[in-house]
């Protein structure tokens, strides 16, 4: 169901899983996937450049839409890919 931790008792579940508790019985009763990636059918696009350009665009609007805000954007980042390449869309998009 899910994997130990460096920490007694605190247990990681699997990505995009969530876990239902039974407060009567005091246990975990269930665990449930709550979203799944689907895969896409690269084949549709002519090039390489046109992937990358749908890629891009999609990136870029999921960042805009979680970031809508009058206040200050921030970003933290684990070193990885994936956080450097949201930084850098904010940093494009917002005053920092």
């Amino acid at each position: 169901m899910y994997t130990d931790t460096f920490y007694k008792e605190i247990k990681r579940l699997k990505p995009a899983h969530l876990v239902v508790f039974d407060r009567k019985q005091a246990k975990v009763s269930a665990e449930q996937c709550y979203w799944e990636l689907k895969a896409i059918d690269i084949t549709a696009f002519k090039s390489e450049d046109d992937l990358y350009s749908e890629l891009r665009t999609r990136f870029t609007e999921a960042v805009r839409c979680r970031s809508r805000t009058i206040k200050n954007v921030g970003c933290q980042l684990s070193g990885g890919l994936d956080s450097s390449a949201i930084a850098v869309l904010l940093s494009r998009n917002f005053d920092t």
